[in-house]
């Protein structure tokens, strides 16, 4: 097992836009010169995240210091929910308004659990959102309503989650810019937006926006180190690159910031 440790609590002064590395081969016919290419390994996320070394507690240096001691020069991955590679100004003013997601209690580090009549209930934050999924000119669409009117609410790269009625998840990606109309009188005065994916989804609960967990491995760990100057701020720069389970015996969740290790 790996132990995947929890990304720290540091003050984040900069990042490079994850994007997914897919490496290929290729050649050409000697007689035609056609051209062959093939995939040659899966897939990967890539990512930088520039960290400041002193942070709103002073204690950024520290965090990443001990940061490096659980990874173990590189044994041990870490675990980060990314945002899309967007300009971190796009979303502003979209808060709670593309959809609900499960709020979490929390006593000190302990979850909370809340039932009514021996029955679990989840409390939710946001704007429902619902979905109801199509084709277009072949392109899977999913058509949601809740949003606020006349506005740009998803951009191309985000990452839509549906949750169908019998509670599975399901996720795809947005192609192209999406903004609402205006209150239909005919319909209730619901307000529509259509998504254009990259794979099908079915009717369900939407989310628009939503950060996928990715375990990744921390590059070069024992050369991440910051020059600290006489007076203002510094940073340490970390890559990451993505890991699958499968690839190891199993993921073994730490986090060293909050409680104890658990297995999954």
């Amino acid at each position: 097992m790996v132990d995947v440790i929890a990304w720290p609590p540091v003050a984040t002064k900069g990042r490079a836009l994850p994007t997914k590395r897919r490496p290929i081969s290729q050649s050409r016919s000697l007689l035609t010169g056609k051209r062959y290419a093939s995939a040659t390994q899966r897939a990967r996320r890539e990512a930088t995240v520039v960290v400041g070394g002193i942070g709103a507690d002073k204690a950024s240096a520290g965090y990443v210091e001990m940061f490096k001691e659980f990874l173990d020069g590189g044994i041990n991955y870490t675990r980060i929910s990314m945002c899309s590679p967007l300009w971190y100004g796009a979303l502003r003013g979209l808060g709670g308004r593309r959809g609900s997601q499960a709020l979490e209690w929390m006593s000190e580090y302990d979850a909370l659990k809340m039932t009514e009549s021996a029955v679990d209930v989840v409390w939710t934050v946001g704007q429902p959102v619902a979905g109801v999924a199509g084709t277009f000119d072949g392109w899977p669409i999913l058509t949601c309503t809740g949003l606020p009117a006349n506005t740009v609410i998803a951009f191309p790269s985000e990452t839509v989650l549906v949750v169908d009625g019998g509670g599975v998840t399901h996720t795809a990606r947005i192609l192209r810019v999406a903004k609402s109309g205006i209150p239909d009188p005919e319909n209730d005065n619901k307000v529509s937006a259509t998504l254009f994916l990259d794979a099908a989804v079915p009717d369900g609960d939407v989310l628009i926006g939503y950060r996928e967990s990715v375990v990744y491995e921390v590059q070069d760990v024992n050369d991440i180190q910051a020059m600290q100057p006489v007076s203002g701020n510094f940073s340490y720069t970390i890559n990451l690159r993505e890991v699958f389970e499968d690839e190891t015996d199993g993921f073994t969740e730490v986090n060293p910031w909050r409680s104890s290790k658990v297995g999954i």
